[in-house]
C-alpha cells in the first residue's frame, strides 16, 4: 500500500486537544479540497488474524492531485486498551478537510496500576526512517503524581501511524523512558518500546 509522504507528513500534521479528556490528542492532517470525495467503498473484511487483530476500514485519501482509495488492513493495536479512531473527511469553511486515523488509548487512567506497553507480538520494522516527534498539548492531569507518556510513531500497514499519549500512574522512585527507534541496517529501523527505569540518583 502507498505511504504517507514524510516531508508532507510532516509539514501538515496539526494536534488538537480533545478537551475534558485523558484521551490521545485528534490528529488533523492539513489537507483541503474543494470537491467531496467519492462514495466510500464497500469492503470484503477478510477473517482475523487472531483476537488481537482490529480492522482498520479503507478510506479515500487526496494525493496532492487527485483522491486515491487506500484499502482496509487487519492490524495488532500498538498497546492494549488502544483503539483505532476511523480517518474522515468533513466541509469545512467551502472546503473538505481530512482528518487522519491514529490510536487513541482508553480514557481511564487507573491511579494504581502504571502503563506497561504490550509485548509485541513481533518486531515493529519500518523500511523509512521515522519523522520526528510532534508536539502534543496535554489534557489535564487526571490526579496528583500522575506522568505524562508522550506519543510515539509506530510502522503499520500504510506506514507510519501517531499513537496518541497518555496520563499513567508512576511507579515511586521510577521514571519513563520512552518508545525509540533505533536504525538495524541500511534500509530497516526498528521501534524499541518504552519502560521504566529507577530514579537517577537513587
Amino acid at each position: 500500500m502507498p505511504r504517507f509522504p514524510v516531508l508532507f507528513l510532516l509539514a501538515t500534521l496539526l494536534m488538537v486537544a480533545l478537551p475534558g479528556s485523558a484521551r490521545a490528542q485528534h490528529l488533523v492532517v492539513g489537507i483541503r479540497v474543494g470537491g467531496p470525495p467519492p462514495a466510500v467503498r464497500v469492503e470484503r473484511v477478510p477473517v482475523a488474524p487472531s483476537p488481537r487483530h482490529v480492522w482498520v476500514p479503507g478510506g479515500w485519501w487526496w494525493d496532492g492531485a487527485k483522491y486515491e482509495w487506500r484499502a482496509g488492513a487487519w492490524m495488532v493495536p500498538p498497546g492494549l486498551g488502544e483503539v483505532w479512531v476511523p480517518a474522515s473527511w468533513h466541509f469545512e469553511n467551502g472546503q473538505w478537510t481530512y482528518d487522519a486515523g491514529y490510536w487513541s488509548p482508553s480514557a481511564v487512567v487507573d491511579p494504581d496500576r502504571p502503563y506497561q506497553p504490550a509485548p509485541p507480538m513481533e518486531p515493529n520494522v519500518a523500511t523509512s526512517p521515522p519523522p520526528p516527534p510532534l508536539t502534543e498539548a496535554q489534557p489535564p492531569s487526571p490526579f496528583d503524581g500522575a506522568a505524562w507518556i508522550p506519543g510515539y510513531w509506530w510502522w503499520g500497514p500504510s506506514g507510519y501511524v501517531w499513537v496518541g499519549g497518555r496520563w499513567s500512574a508512576r511507579p515511586r522512585g521510577w521514571d519513563w523512558d520512552g518508545h525509540r527507534w533505533v536504525q538495524r541496517d541500511a534500509g530497516h529501523w526498528e521501534r524499541r518500546p518504552g519502560h521504566w527505569h529507577p530514579h537517577e540518583g537513587r
